[in-house]
């Protein structure tokens, strides 16, 4: 008693400030106690989900990695060419149908192997061929004045059936809706619709053209990324852009933006009054093709159920293009590979109920210089294609 006393009295002799630095310092002691025992928390959790499977990773996040990307698998396939091109670390695998059509889709993607036979290796001669397109090909080799080989093979004919051509500046498809255009009635075309556009660059082309007749609202985005909008209340008339997820090559880009268009196509309420746009490719040339096949059956999936809700979407899908071999992009890029995706893309959406603006053949047709964003004249034959579908009743207008 005596003690707690003469503390008290203690106590109340110290100086106040001198009471109140011991009263922080056990605060500062619990607060680095805190702090440190969170660190060592947050590392062990780092630890846990980084050594989780992946399959048990895929139960905890099945919509995020329903659209989700095929990345190198861990172990190499013995077959290069029949990769599986499902996300085998992110989920089941692929059922018995997508298997056959990742092998078909390879197959037909494949590059052309030499003929058959036996090839001869020499030092010091000379060889002569004698080439006529669907007729024998005639190769010889000699060396040191003597014939060792004269092999003969047939050179298969290429049928090639263009998709249209340009006359005065316009596109004339060689067959389906034909292109009408459409200079001062864009407006009263898209009134009461609402166009959804998702997908790279080349399809946020198509908007940047049509916001030059919808006023477009300013949503303080990133220009290149999105989203996009554009709004003509007067005449109920919605355009969106947004920018497709991952793979991208767009710097800088908030994550958060980033979204898959398979869930995006998912969250559209559709109707006839709904067009869906999108163009999916450009930043697919740096990664296997595979990549690309599991993401444009994601894609597939959802277009085929959009119709299916509230029938009469319009869903428009814009293939690949030529692209500018500079120093830059041929580090990443290569016609081949946007070949190969462009095949892949229509032999996945042969027979669906959707549209194909076929830029490839556009771009090849047109006289201007390869560019991986075509210019504003093969834009607007794109843009007044699109329209001839979103309005087929429409009379022929042209100034």
């Amino acid at each position: 008693m005596v003690r707690a006393e003469c503390g008290a009295v203690a106590c109340q002799a110290l100086p106040k400030g001198l009471i109140n630095s011991r009263h922080c310092f056990k605060y500062v002691l619990v607060f680095l106690f805190l702090a440190v025992s969170g660190f060592v928390f947050l590392l062990r959790d780092i630890v846990t989900l980084e050594g989780l499977s992946c399959h048990t990773a895929w139960l905890f996040f099945p919509y995020r990695n329903s659209s989700c990307v095929a990345y190198t698998q861990k172990t190499p396939h013995p077959s290069q060419r029949h990769v599986p091109t499902f996300c085998s670390h992110r989920g089941p695998g692929p059922t018995p149908d997508d298997a056959l059509e990742d092998r078909r889709l390879l197959d037909a993607i494949a590059w052309p192997q030499p003929p058959a036979g036996r090839l001869l290796m020499g030092v010091g001669g000379a060889h002569s061929c004698a080439f006529r397109l669907g007729t024998f090909v005639s190769c010889s080799f000699v060396a040191d004045g003597q014939k060792l080989e004269n092999s003969s093979i047939r050179a298969e004919s290429v049928n090639y059936t263009p998709a249209g051509y340009y006359y005065q500046g316009y596109w004339k498809p060689a067959g389906g809706t034909p292109a009408r255009r459409f200079d001062t009635s864009i407006t009263q075309c898209l009134t009461g619709k609402v166009i959804n556009m998702y997908g790279d660059s080349t399809v946020r082309q198509w908007f940047e053209y049509l916001s030059a007749f919808i006023p477009e609202f300013n949503l303080h985005c990133s220009k290149m990324v999105g989203p996009l909008m554009a709004v003509d209340s007067k005449n109920n008339i919605l355009l969106k852009y947004r920018c497709h997820g991952p793979p991208i090559r767009i710097l800088p880009v908030v994550v958060s933006e980033l979204r898959y268009v398979a869930n995006e196509l998912d969250g559209l309420a559709g109707g006839p009054d709904t067009v869906v746009l999108f163009s999916v490719w450009a930043h697919f040339t740096s990664f296997p093709v595979e990549v690309y096949i599991c993401r444009m059956r994601h894609i597939r999936r959802a277009a085929v159920r959009l119709p299916a809700r509230p029938p009469g979407t319009l869903v428009v899908v814009r293939s690949a293009n030529f692209v500018a071999m500079d120093q830059t992009t041929s580090t990443h890029s290569s016609d081949w590979f946007s070949l190969q995706m462009d095949g892949v893309l229509r032999a996945m959406f042969q027979g669906l109920a959707v549209v194909l603006v076929d830029a490839w053949e556009m771009t090849l047709a047109h006289h201007s210089a390869h560019n991986i964003h075509p210019p504003p004249a093969v834009i607007k034959n794109m843009v007044d294609l699109v329209l001839a579908h979103v309005c087929p009743d429409e009379t022929d207008k042209k100034s």
